[in-house]
């Protein structure tokens, strides 16, 4: 952000990949395509860097890597009933290996996303040497539109809150006393899912994290077939200085998350009188 100029903030972000070679990348308009090796094949990959995409019918977009939907990546589907109690749904992905279910984590690393923000349980996903095949618990129909892809965790990590004032010929820091950071309050809108995360710095390590959780599901809520939206504000304490508060914002959900802006509440005491 940059007035008179002078830049008054800035911001970066980063993607990071695992088990992946880089072979090339360029942008096309506002696509990002990469050309990576996984798993020794070689795919091109597409990142849309734009705002105010959604997904066709829907407000939203599922956010998965290497997402796709099974009818458009060549895939068929079956149902397959071992008992009354046991029924599941099988779908192949041709040309596409995704990684196997870990049983070790409760929720693997191959999901399977409805259009409407259901997340099927997958008991597996296996590649034939032409095709993944993945198989969910229950009879999905075949009209239910489901998306497959690898989850992954999104971090947003604020800056720390300093307190300036304004001079002539520009903008002071004030770096004595003590700045308390009391509480915070998120501002959202569209959303369904997020949490804050705010970690201790004690002498130069992190301490332990207290994690506020945030959903857009309530108890109250009378439509629970389709993905929540909610528009509103989200408060947190924090009771640490600001310069030894981490705060993240994390949503490892591949539901949708739209943050707006921060406030903090914070305490500044000094001993030192300053002369202007």
């Amino acid at each position: 952000f940059n007035t008179r100029q002078q830049r008054m903030q800035s911001a970066w972000f980063k993607f990071e990949f695992t088990n992946v070679t880089l072979l090339n990348i360029e942008f096309v308009g506002t696509s990002l395509f990469l050309l990576v090796n996984r798993n020794s094949k070689t795919y091109i990959e597409r990142i849309d860097l734009q705002t105010g995409l959604t997904d066709e019918g829907a407000t939203y977009v599922t956010t998965l890597d290497r997402r796709v939907h099974y009818a458009q990546s060549g895939g068929t589907t079956g149902v397959t009933r071992a008992s009354a109690d046991t029924v599941t749904t099988t779908y192949h992905l041709t040309g596409l290996q995704f990684p196997a279910v870990s049983t070790a984590a409760s929720e693997g690393v191959t999901q399977a996303v409805t259009s409407t923000g259901d997340r099927l349980t997958v008991n597996s996903a296996t590649w034939d040497g032409s095709k993944t095949i993945v198989v969910v618990q229950g009879e999905i129909p075949v009209t239910t539109k489901v998306f497959f892809g690898e989850p992954y965790t999104m971090t947003y990590e604020f800056t720390k809150p300093l307190l300036k004032r304004t001079r002539e010929g520009g903008v002071d820091i004030i770096s004595t006393g003590r700045h308390q950071l009391r509480y915070m309050t998120l501002e959202y809108d569209n959303t369904a899912a997020f949490s804050l995360k705010v970690t201790p710095i004690i002498g130069g390590a992190e301490g332990t994290a207290i994690t506020y959780p945030f959903s857009g599901r309530f108890l109250a809520a009378t439509n629970t077939d389709t993905v929540p939206s909610e528009t509103g504000s989200f408060r947190i304490p924090i009771f640490l200085k600001s310069l030894n508060a981490k705060i993240e914002i994390i949503n490892s959900s591949p539901l949708p998350s739209n943050i707006q802006s921060a406030e903090f509440e914070a305490q500044y005491t000094t001993r030192i009188e300053q002369q202007a």
